[in-house]
């Protein structure tokens, strides 16, 4: 049996960047890049019509009048930089995937079976894991998409929800009788090579690379 367990510095990388590999970050790219060019527009626009705006006969301070004919432009461009920003955010939300979600995530591979355990994120008792199990001779293939980083394995699986993992103490537990239900494994554990070549040599699904963004 073996044990593998996520590296820190390539677990942070991926969880940083997943999201811009997502096919809709590209696909949106036109739409930031309308809304990004709409602020330094604006503050132009706002500038030029300023300075050729006729102050009022009260108005005479020369450093008034600069200071003025700057700092509105800047507080437009500020302003219309709101909607850019929150496109982004929400955006980067839709696109996050995850990868996030898994905590104190192991990998063990025996000589009949896969394993994969992690504690939900988003679950504030953490002592509460889940467990997908595969035997390699159920395995009906296997993608590694070497753009996003992971590898699908399919197939027949079983699925154990813990209520405490730290004594064994089982909540639900799934059997899923279907070939194409899958298992996502993001690549940043220590040993990524090995977990490879292991699923290559034991199981019978040829593995598939692809190379091209995917959800």
């Amino acid at each position: 049996m073996q044990q593998y367990y996520p590296d820190p510095k390539l677990k942070r990388i991926l969880e940083r960047t997943q999201y811009k590999k997502h096919p809709k970050w590209a696909k949106r790219k036109w739409v930031r890049r309308i809304l990004a060019m709409i602020v330094p527009i604006s503050g132009i626009i706002i500038y030029f019509y300023n300075i050729n705006t006729p102050k009022p006969i009260y108005v005479q301070d020369e450093l008034f009048i600069k200071v003025t004919n700057i700092s509105i432009p800047l507080c437009m461009a500020i302003f219309f930089s709101i909607p850019y920003i929150a496109y982004r955010k929400i955006l980067e939300g839709s696109c996050v995937t995850d990868s996030r979600d898994r905590d104190n995530d192991t990998l063990v591979i025996t000589d009949e079976e896969l394993k994969y355990i992690y504690h939900p994120s988003y679950k504030s008792n953490m002592v509460l894991f889940t467990e997908f199990q595969i035997r390699f001779e159920d395995i009906t293939k296997i993608i590694y998409n070497t753009y996003n980083n992971r590898v699908d394995v399919y197939g027949k699986q079983k699925e154990i929800y813990y209520r405490d993992f730290t004594t064994g103490e089982i909540a639900r537990v799934a059997d899923i009788d279907d070939p194409n239900e899958t298992i996502r494994l993001y690549l940043y554990f220590e040993e990524n090579e090995e977990i490879l070549k292991t699923l290559q040599e034991r199981s019978t699904a040829e593995m598939k690379i692809i190379d091209y963004p995917t959800e």
